[in-house]
């Protein structure tokens, strides 16, 4: 006689109990439940047989303990394959850092042409042309290549020039005393990228521009040439940048802050140079050497500054 619905379902619940029956593992009032059905279940009796069965050969199993030799060649598989994963992931950093420079010169470059480019606006500079391609080209280029000689020796911080005797055939410890070239190198980067959104925010042109036209400001104007301008505001745009970085970055090192002011700005002068032909085009050569002089000594000037706090800070904390 087939089983109605509900006999079918408590035969699938007594089912589910007979393992925790058989290991003597339920309560005393399921226990006697499961023992009720039993005694009037013909099938639940024989699901209750093969379990029992299938308890007893797991009771006559004999654990398998594996040898010490067979222990070993899995650990060593193990080892091998986890080896081989951290020897490649170490590989591939080696591989990239070997190239990193070259990328990330390649793209700073690219990304400050971009930046100084979209700002430019030959109606704001005097005896100015518009930037022929092949000008930004060759400026493009020749920032590239500075770019990636930057961030290679800002890679070795912490190496001191002493040990720079293989990269340049005058030892500048001789001259500058004992310092970092790499994080002088790295001051210099950081700086350029800050005057560099400055430059891209606020450019100089339209500044000078606005100080020549503002009638409250033509007694200064009248005194000051457009050259004197582009000297003031080119070694103004390059001291704030300088003194904020070198302030910061200068407690992480020790030394003279005149050295260390003095080689980041030639550092910023350096990789300033394209920026500004890019900035200003064919200026006339005046504005051109007035713009370049006052990036030199503003950077200097901040630079030193910068160092000095920085060294200054670190003795009083101490």
């Amino acid at each position: 006689m087939p089983k109605e619905e509900g006999e079918i379902n408590m035969c699938n619940s007594i089912v589910e109990q007979l393992p925790a029956y058989i290991a003597g593992e339920l309560e005393a009032e399921e226990r006697r439940e499961v023992e009720r059905h039993l005694a009037q279940c013909v099938s639940c009796n024989l699901e209750l047989q093969a379990f029992q069965r299938t308890w007893d050969l797991l009771d006559k199993w004999e654990d398998v303990v594996p040898s010490q030799e067979l222990r070993n060649s899995v650990l060593a598989q193990v080892q091998k394959l986890a080896d081989a994963k951290r020897t490649g992931r170490a590989d591939g950093w080696r591989y990239f850092r070997g190239f990193s420079h070259i990328v990330y010169g390649t793209l700073t470059a690219v990304l400050s042409v971009l930046l100084l480019v979209s700002k430019s606006n030959p109606a704001d500079r005097p005896y100015t042309e518009p930037l022929t391609l092949q000008f930004i080209l060759a400026f493009s280029i020749l920032w590239t290549g500075l770019y990636i000689l930057a961030f290679w020796l800002a890679s070795r911080r912490g190496d001191r020039v002493a040990s720079e005797d293989s990269i340049f055939p005058l030892s500048l410890n001789k001259v500058f005393g004992s310092v970092d070239l790499a994080r002088i190198t790295y001051v210099g980067l950081v700086s350029i990228v800050i005057s560099l959104i400055i430059s891209w925010l606020v450019p100089i042109d339209s500044v000078i521009k606005f100080c020549l036209t503002q009638p409250g400001l033509q007694g200064i104007a009248d005194k000051i040439s457009i050259t004197g301008f582009y000297f003031l505001f080119g070694g103004l745009y390059a001291w704030i940048p300088l003194l904020m970085v070198a302030a910061f970055e200068g407690r992480k090192v020790s030394g003279s802050p005149v050295s260390y002011g003095v080689l980041t700005g030639i550092v910023f002068v350096l990789l300033m140079v394209p920026g500004i032909f890019l900035q200003c085009g064919p200026l006339t050569l005046g504005m051109l050497v007035g713009w370049i002089l006052g990036t030199a000594l503003g950077s200097m000037a901040g630079g030193v500054t910068g160092y000095w706090i920085a060294f200054r800070t670190r003795e009083v904390s101490l």
